[in-house]
């Protein structure tokens, strides 16, 4: 029997309405997949930054809590700057007799012994248990600790911070610390070279002048021990008048000792920009030239409590040695267990 085709359109609407479905998602469902993507993606990221975190403290375990060898230049620096170096005048540098009188220029000078006393105290006690635990035996813990000291001179010589500088160097220099470096990397000891290669009075500290000179007009603490000594040396040797004529006065001399204690002074007219964690707090006529610096509160009375309990030098001879007998007994033992003795 022929039966008559249905349509196309109506084909069509029997199909859409056999298919017709509520496609419309519940609200419900969406908001609680949205929820889970955003958890997901916001612990990921958490998670992220919280390994990259623990990865770089772990790398940069210091004394002061994690604090990175920049932010306690930036402490060092701030306080030479408050303590003494900003209130030197160029009369207090002219003889032997005004620099002994003068409280700021013998407050840098024992700043200076302070700096190499303590520098040289923590890398071989330490001031801080929680810290200490963190390294991995005491030979890792010393050599740890002269790689952090090298960062913070080295910082400190980028800030143009010469006297802080100096200072650090002759801590790291100081005989009580040889046998550390005797376990040091090839790394760190070609690092301290370099460093003290900066540091050497050879050609006339030729190196140190060199970077002073680049500093000119930019915000600098240049390193007192090489312009009094400079201004020593002219005042016991060479004299005001003539020996042959007593009525003509020797105007190289002055000259010579106004342009030594101009260049001392240079860094006063540029000084640092200070900032107190984010608060602005002392300013500059020169913004360009100048160096920023910021200062933590917290790390700034750490640094002063830890170098008024730095050790001197015959106690700094006595932990020396018990350290290195501690060392060699460690090593003895450890060959003892594996069988070479």
């Amino acid at each position: 029997y022929r039966t008559s085709l249905p349509s196309s359109s109506a084909l069509k609407r029997n199909l859409s309405s056999s298919l017709d479905v509520d496609n419309t998602p519940d609200p419900k469902s969406v908001s609680s997949n949205n929820d889970r993507r955003r958890r997901t993606s916001s612990g990921s990221w958490m998670l992220k930054l919280r390994e990259k975190s623990s990865g770089r403290f772990r790398k940069q375990v210091g004394p002061f809590n994690g604090y990175r060898p920049k932010q306690v230049a930036d402490a060092l620096t701030a306080m030479l700057c408050d303590q003494c170096y900003y209130d030197i005048t160029p009369e207090s540098l002219l003889t032997e007799k005004s620099r002994k009188n003068s409280e700021s220029v013998q407050r840098m000078i024992s700043l200076f012994n302070a700096y190499s006393w303590w520098c040289a105290t923590w890398v071989l006690t330490g001031f801080e248990k929680k810290i200490a635990k963190k390294f991995k035996g005491d030979v890792d813990d010393h050599i740890s600790r002269v790689k952090y000291m090298l960062s913070v001179a080295e910082e400190c010589r980028k800030l143009r911070n010469f006297h802080t500088f100096f200072g650090i160097m002759g801590g790291l220099l100081q005989p009580h610390l040889s046998w550390v470096w005797d376990l040091a990397k090839e790394k760190e000891k070609q690092k301290f070279d370099d460093l003290k290669r900066a540091i050497s009075s050879k050609g006339d500290y030729r190196v140190y002048r060199a970077d002073l000179s680049k500093s000119k007009g930019k915000s600098c603490i240049p390193y007192l021990g090489v312009t009094t000594k400079g201004l020593y040396l002219l005042e016991k040797e060479v004299k005001i008048f003539s020996k042959q004529n007593r009525n003509l006065v020797n105007f190289g001399r002055s000259v010579t000792i106004l342009s030594s204690v101009d260049e001392f002074l240079n860094g006063q007219e540029t000084p640092y920009l200070r900032y107190k964690v984010n608060i602005f707090f002392r300013t500059s006529n020169s913004h360009e030239q100048s160096t920023p610096l910021k200062v933590h509160p917290k790390l700034f009375r750490t640094l002063e409590k830890q170098m008024g309990s730095a050790k001197t030098w015959p106690e700094l001879e006595e932990i020396s040695q018990k350290k290195k007998q501690q060392m060699q007994s460690q090593v003895w033992d450890a060959f003892k267990s594996v069988g070479f003795l």
